[in-house]
């Protein structure tokens, strides 16, 4: 990972880290597990998360996809400034999606960087919205850069916060 995205990683995280307060807040006593990002385990993890949103959104499932989310999770789509808080605010939000989305439209997630802060994986993404044109070709909708939060978890990452912003 280069520095700048080192940097970016970073000061994205600081900016997050306000939101994820309340998430905090409710484990204030607890120790905090300082996880190995880099890991094989944490990442075979990361990728299953991603995968898990990948098939949510084949399926139009948006319970699914809320399932991903940590209960107080926070959310936030651009260019259309989509924002959710908590797992069902998510759900909602992801259920109203869905039902405007054609069947022949893709999501594709690629995970391009994970780095461990505290207790959290700080992962940068990127994820194409795509269409089956009917002639065996795709065109790309929208492209978009994700910078997420996730924690280990009972079963694998739960998702803490997202900001997903379109790209030209």
């Amino acid at each position: 990972m280069s520095p700048s995205s080192k940097s970016l990683i970073s000061a994205l995280f600081l900016s997050l880290s306000v939101a994820s307060t309340a998430s905090l807040a409710n484990t204030k006593n607890l120790p905090i597990v300082k996880p190995d990002c880099a890991s094989p385990n944490a990442r075979a993890a990361i990728e299953a998360t991603l995968k898990g949103i990948d098939q949510a959104w084949i399926n139009r499932d948006p319970l699914a996809i809320a399932a991903l989310y940590a209960l107080d999770a926070n959310l936030s789509l651009q260019p259309d400034n989509a924002k959710a808080n908590g797992r069902a605010n998510i759900e909602k939000l992801f259920a109203g999606i869905f039902s405007q989305i054609p069947k022949n439209v893709s999501h594709t997630m690629v995970l391009h960087g994970v780095s461990s802060v505290g207790e959290f994986c700080a992962v940068d993404t990127s994820a194409v919205l795509d269409m089956d044109k009917g002639d065996g070709s795709r065109k790309t909708l929208q492209k978009f850069s994700g910078f997420w939060l996730l924690r280990p978890a009972t079963q694998g990452m739960e998702i803490v916060a997202v900001r997903a912003v379109g790209m030209s």
